[in-house]
C-alpha cells in the first residue's frame, strides 16, 4: 500500500495582510482553473493565520502567516 508522507504544502507570508491579499486574488477564480478554497482565512490560537487551497492535482496548500517564521529574513541563493 501507498504511504503518504506529505499532507501539505506550505507557503510563508511576511503578514495576515499578505495572506488575505493571496485569498482574495485567487478566490474569485481559482475553481475555474481547477482548484478549490478547501479552508477560508482564519486566525489561529498561536498567533497564525492561514487559509488552504487545493491545486487542480489535488495537492493541498496552506498560504501562512506564522509569526516567529514570517519575521526571519532568509538569504537569497546566487
Amino acid at each position: 500500500s501507498k504511504t503518504q508522507l506529505l499532507d501539505h504544502l506550505g507557503v510563508i507570508f511576511e503578514s495576515p495582510q499578505a495572506v488575505d491579499q493571496m485569498y482574495q486574488s485567487i478566490a474569485p477564480r481559482i475553481e475555474t482553473m481547477g482548484g478549490r478554497i478547501t479552508k477560508e482565512p482564519k486566525q489561529h490560537r498561536d498567533g497564525s493565520y492561514s487559509f488552504y487551497f487545493s491545486d487542480p492535482d489535488g495537492n493541498l496548500i496552506q498560504a501562512l502567516y506564522e509569526p516567529t517564521i514570517s519575521a526571519l529574513r532568509f538569504a537569497a541563493i546566487p
